[in-house]
Formats: C-alpha cells, structure tokens, sequence
C-alpha cells in the first residue's frame, strides 16, 4: 500500500478533515490532497509529524510492504512464506502420521504372508521419510523466519 492509501485511509479512519490535518501540520489543503492522489509526496519532518498525528510509525507510512500500522507489522511476502510453510509442516505431519497407522496395520494384518508385509513396509517407509523430509524442510524454513523475525 502506497504513503498516498495510507495517509487517506488514516485521515479518514480518525474522521479527520483534509483542511484539519492541513492546519495541524502546518501546510494547505491542497498539500494534503495531492499527497492523497499520489500528486506529491510530504517532505520529511510532515512524514514524521503525520505518523505522531496518527500514532504510526514512519517506517509504515514510507514501506509499501507493511499492511498492519500495529506492533506486530508484518511485510506481505514474509505472510505468504509463513503460511506456506505452515502448510508443508501439517501436511508433513498428517502424511507422517497416515503412514505409520498403514505401517501398523499392514504388519499386524497380513502377518502370514512374510513377502507382503516386507514390499508394503518397504513402500510405506520411503512415503514416511519423504513426508517426514517435508515436515523437517518447513520446520527449518519456519524457525528461520522466526529469528529473523524477533531479531
């Protein structure tokens, strides 16, 4: 989202006026609705003083990938990673899972048939380490983010 959405969308949020916002910075009107229409863009110390006028940092008016003006503001692209690999850790948990309640069953089932049981367990166990794979891969990619994140 650009400076120009997020001046509005604030300005709009605390109904507040384009000519009060102008009188409280200092600057006309039409400053105002320039930096709205995506005209003109407010020098620093504006861009500092709306972010206390509106209780934002000013790393979110001036980042386009911030979609949160809260604490925990979190770029698009890091938002997308985290659920996909989310994503990749349940599903290699359920395929974990799956495969061993397969495992089980097959050995406890066909218990005469010694060839069946060694080709099936076999096949089973190859699925359980890729599943297994996936899960460890989005468990890394996650603790990654993580730490990046805090630090």
């Amino acid at each position: 989202m650009k400076i120009s959405e997020k001046i509005y969308k604030l300005r709009k949020s605390m109904n507040i006026s384009q000519e009060e916002l102008a009188l409280r910075l200092e600057v006309s009107r039409q400053a105002v609705s320039k930096w709205e229409s995506d005209n003109s863009m407010p020098d620093t110390q504006n861009i500092i003083l709306i972010s206390q006028i509106f209780g934002v940092s000013v790393d979110y008016l001036l980042n386009d990938d911030i979609i949160d003006q809260g604490n925990n503001s979190v770029p698009k692209k890091r938002s997308k990673v985290f659920i996909i690999g989310v994503v990749l850790c349940v599903l290699g948990l359920f395929g974990c899972v799956v495969t061993a309640g397969l495992i089980l069953l097959n050995s406890s089932a066909a218990l005469s048939d010694v060839e069946t049981i060694t080709l099936n367990i076999n096949g089973y166990f190859i699925s359980a380490v890729l599943f297994g794979f996936v899960l460890a891969i989005s468990a890394i990619v996650l603790g990654i983010m993580y730490f990046k994140n805090r630090g």
